[in-house]
């Protein structure tokens, strides 16, 4: 590739590519601008620990809150360890939930102006709860040039869903000046700074196993018999049941539903949960919340759901 720079006057430099001479060198400028990888990617930690003494070459979150795994690789003549390995790292990533996150990036300050992370997310999206966590991780591998071989392979990945991406990363420099071109291989990434893509249920399914994925239409099914003016929608971080409001909010996490239920209405609650069964939603006065895994916790919870829909009177 040709790589020519224009200035004010019109004139034309030509960029000499200028291969790295470590892995360092691109993580380097990775951690310094991640916008070039991912638009509101923020990275938390670098040669960060797994629970198998291996380390992460760098370690973020994406506007969305989801886990990034950054795997630099100056040259990708091993395939299948690459992909072994990055795999590996993000069946590591998918248990990291909220309190370890917050640490990482509170030990390395990376929270600004900001007292936790979940102040941070939320100032991206009021709604975002500590809920909203790694939802889904993303593993990208960074190469100079990616074989044929690793795209194949990574290609087939993506194609089955798991978010897999391959981006070559090479240096262009003049006697003044370097560019750094990149160019995504594998995958198209769909960032939600501006709008990012429209959610449907399928796509928040796919967060957790199938059994809560079976759990969540029975609840469907169930909250849908209690009256027939329920109307439900997709929101970009829960699915909702609304009457004349939104009375129940359901998020989904990989093993557990986390559900909502509106308490009160003009200030009145419409509920007594003696038996503390929910507990107070983190900033929404007006909710409780309670998570579950099964369709007999759902039972129980059911009541509830039922006395704040009668309340929700349109």
């Amino acid at each position: 590739m040709k790589i020519h720079g224009i200035d004010k006057e019109g004139d034309v430099s030509k960029y000499e590519h200028s291969p790295v001479s470590h892995e360092k060198e691109i993580e380097d400028y990775i951690e310094k601008n991640p916008d070039i990888i991912e638009e509101g990617l923020l990275i938390l930690n670098r040669q960060h620990p797994t629970d198998s003494n291996k380390f992460v070459d760098l370690l973020g979150l994406d506007y969305d809150g989801n886990v990034v795994i950054i795997e630099v690789k100056k040259e990708s003549n091993d395939t299948r360890k690459v992909i072994t390995q990055t795999i590996e790292y993000g069946i590591w990533a998918e248990n990291l939930e909220y309190p370890e996150l917050n640490t990482i990036a509170t030990d390395n300050n990376k929270l600004g102006s900001f007292s936790n992370l979940e102040q941070m997310f939320q100032n991206r999206n009021k709604e975002f709860t500590l809920y909203d966590f790694n939802n889904d991780t993303k593993l990208y591998i960074i190469h100079e040039h990616v074989t044929e071989e690793l795209k194949k392979i990574a290609q087939w990945l993506n194609e089955k869903g798991i978010a897999i991406y391959c981006i070559e990363f090479n240096l262009h420099g003049n006697d003044n000046h370097k560019l750094a071109i990149t160019r995504n291989v594998v995958g198209k990434v769909k960032t939600s700074k501006k709008g990012g893509d429209e959610q449907t249920e399928e796509s928040h399914l796919r967060r957790s196993n199938p059994e809560i994925q079976e759990l969540y239409k029975f609840i469907r099914e169930e909250v849908e018999k209690i009256g027939t003016d329920i109307e439900h929608g997709v929101r970009k971080h829960y699915m909702s049941f609304t009457r004349d409001t939104r009375f129940l909010n359901i998020r989904t996490r990989r093993d557990k539903l986390v559900l909502h239920i509106r308490q009160l209405y003009g200030g009145k609650p419409c509920f007594d949960d003696e038996s503390n069964l929910t507990t107070p939603a983190k900033r929404w006065e007006d909710w409780r919340e309670v998570r579950i895994s099964n369709s007999e916790e759902f039972e129980l919870c059911k009541p509830l759901i039922k006395k704040s829909y009668d309340a929700n009177k349109k």
